[in-house]
Formats: C-alpha cells, structure tokens, sequence
C-alpha cells in the first residue's frame, strides 16, 4: 500500500473516530438528562472506574498504552 493510501485509511480512520466520539458525548449528555430527571447525583465514580478499567483492557489487547488511553479518555469523559 503506497503512502497516500495508508494516509487515506488514517483520515477514515480520523472521521470516524470524530463521530464515535460525538456519539458518545451525545449519549453521555442524554444520561444526564436522565439522571436530573430522576434526581440522580450526576457523577457516579464506580461506573467511571469501570469504564477506565475497561478501557485499559482494551488498550493492552490491542498493543496500546493502558496509560495513555486513560488520559485520552479523561478528556473525553470532560466534555
């Protein structure tokens, strides 16, 4: 595969990972709006724990950095 090619696959890769981003934030959002309804302390650090350690998982089986994976995800997790 030629140089362009690969740079291509990145840029699809770059896309799609924009509106898998946005979709999460949309969902989040849509669970606070859940949550305030019902009254619900919006934080909930077990579930942000869980989500981390899964994460993590995640990373390790693909080759990437546990660490570095948590701290994109902090800031995801901020929007």
């Amino acid at each position: 595969m030629s140089l362009e090619e690969l740079r291509k696959r990145i840029d699809a890769l770059d896309s799609e990972l924009v509106r898998l981003i946005g979709e999460r934030v949309r969902l989040a959002r849509e669970i606070g709006g859940e949550k305030r309804a019902c009254a619900r302390q919006i934080n909930d650090w077990a579930r942000e724990k869980a989500v981390m350690a899964h994460i993590k998982t995640l990373a390790q089986e693909e080759g990437i950095s546990p660490d570095a994976i948590e701290r994109i995800y902090e800031e995801i997790i901020t929007f």
